[in-house]
């Protein structure tokens, strides 16, 4: 039953959400964003960033779309995390709660805003499917892997910890991933 439950929990998620219209949304940086920085407020001290901590955020050109990263690069790191959002949040809430605090333990961490969430600008002829979500985390891994060959750990938050089992299903070079899948479990 339980195995039911979960296939049908997906299966609505991926009827609700099957695509994501095309934003006609301008490149910008999150310093203009201000969301963010009043959900902060609500976090522990350790947990907020400022000037000194923020994340270097960059663009990653990926099927004609152009996918923002918020990253703590670090060629010292023995490890890079790519961090994946869920539904409803971005790249910077992730980077809020577990990317900065992870680059403070000397990891490098990249949290992405998948195509129709965050900064991301997605192509205007281009409608986004979840499947794309899942090949965009698989080129991702590959495009870091492409830069050096330090070891590649996956983490996923809510239905971004569904994305992170399929794209660690889809693309095996990943060496270890972790997630928590609201779907996975029952109240």
């Amino acid at each position: 039953m339980a195995h039911l439950t979960r296939f049908f929990s997906m299966l609505v998620f991926m009827i609700l959400t099957p695509c994501v219209d095309a934003k006609d949304n301008q490149m910008t940086s999150y310093t203009e964003q201000n969301v963010w920085q009043e959900i902060q407020q609500f976090l522990p001290e350790k947990y907020r960033l400022n000037s000194t901590n923020v994340p270097t955020e960059e663009w990653w050109d990926w099927n004609g779309n152009k996918l923002h990263l918020d990253t703590y690069r670090n060629p010292h790191a023995k490890i890079k995390v790519i961090l994946f959002h869920g539904v409803g949040t971005n790249g910077r809430q992730m980077s809020l709660i577990l990317g900065h605090p992870l680059a403070e333990k000397d990891y490098e961490t990249i949290a992405v805003d998948m195509p129709g969430y965050g900064l991301t600008q997605v192509a205007a002829t281009q409608t986004i499917r979840y499947e794309d979500w899942v090949q965009a985390g698989s080129d991702l891994i590959d495009a870091e892997l492409a830069k050096d060959d330090r070891p590649i750990v996956l983490y996923g938050l809510s239905a971004g910890g569904m994305l992170t089992y399929h794209v660690a299903s889809k693309n095996k070079k990943s060496k270890s991933n972790r997630w928590y899948d609201f779907f996975r479990y029952r109240v």
